[in-house]
């Protein structure tokens, strides 16, 4: 097990840089999209822009307000 390990070692330690950076790219995706933001355009949550992110041109669906549409 331990002449394995050594063996691997180096596999090892890339496979956890990458799965960490991997689930830090999934976690800032959630978040931006938690708060409304879109996941592949910074611009669009930039604060200079208005609080409704009616500024975003990068897409052509509607930005729809989550507050308006809870009864």
């Amino acid at each position: 097990m331990i002449t394995w390990l050594t063996a691997n070692a180096a596999t090892i330690v890339i496979s956890i840089i990458l799965v960490g950076l991997i689930l830090l790219a999934i976690r800032s995706v959630y978040r931006s999209t938690k708060q409304g933001g879109c996941v592949g355009c910074s611009h669009c949550s930039d604060s200079e822009n208005n609080e409704s992110g009616s500024d975003c041109h990068c897409h052509d669906h509607p930005i729809i307000d989550k507050k308006s549409d809870q009864k």
